[in-house]
């Protein structure tokens, strides 16, 4: 019972100075900032609003305009599929008109018309084909335009959020105070909590291996009294 009563005492003392540390570095940390600053905190934190508000805006008339343009692209490439449709109705009769009869004896003249007018329609179909083609390349990458902006839109609304959201100038120091020392803080931490037992370790594995190989302490037969030697106890 004692033996446990000692080890919630040492770790309540050791969570009683990790906090110490954390709130003492912070504290140091953020009073730093806000003397660099020297800035109303106010006045900064409308700034901020206004110039992400602007981004915001610029960002949703881009996004607007991309928009526009898709639904562009759509309507051209249905536009572009409905001429191919069409000439494949047309070419369709003027090859059932098709007739060597007619081209050799009974009407060439007609024959060599549908002909010009079926060329014209097979011309007519690969060029809207490779319209179709072209306007769906890029109806992709005015799509890929769109995903980028919607993604630019929404990190400057959490922007936006967390900017309107501070209006506590201490909690807005602190939370910079710790993302930027949050590293030296951490390792504060680690040095209290495992330095001691690190040092103690290469105490025993690296500096008494090196002491036992040296020559034995003599003391001197002159000592007035000898040194007191306490029983082992854990360090």
């Amino acid at each position: 019972m004692a033996t446990l009563l000692k080890f919630v005492r040492w770790l309540v003392e050791k969570a009683a100075v990790a906090v110490g540390i954390v709130v003492l570095g912070l504290a140091a940390y953020g009073v730093w900032l806000f003397l660099r600053d020297n800035v109303d905190f106010d006045l900064r934190r409308n700034e901020v609003i206004m110039t992400l508000t602007g981004e915001r805006a610029q960002i949703r008339e881009a996004l607007g305009d991309v928009k526009l343009r898709l639904e562009q692209k759509a309507l051209a490439i249905m536009a572009e599929r409905e001429r191919v449709r069409q000439a494949d109705r047309v070419i369709a009769q003027l090859q059932a008109l098709e007739s060597t009869w007619d081209r050799l004896v009974g009407n060439p003249e007609q024959q060599a018309a549908n002909a010009e007018q079926l060329a014209k329609m097979q011309t007519l179909r690969a060029d809207a084909l490779a319209k179709i083609a072209q306007l769906e390349r890029e109806h992709t990458r005015t799509t890929w335009e769109q995903d980028g902006l919607e993604l630019a839109l929404g990190r400057m609304e959490t922007r936006l959020q967390e900017a309107e959201a501070q209006k506590s100038q201490a909690a807005h120091y602190l939370l910079q105070a710790w993302d930027r020392s949050k590293v030296w803080i951490i390792t504060a931490l680690a040095l209290y909590f495992f330095g001691p037992t690190a040092g103690r370790l290469f105490l025993y594995y690296v500096v008494a291996p090196v002491v036992m190989r040296g020559r034995p302490v003599r003391l001197t037969p002159e000592l007035s009294a000898l040194p007191e030697v306490a029983p082992s106890r854990v360090s």
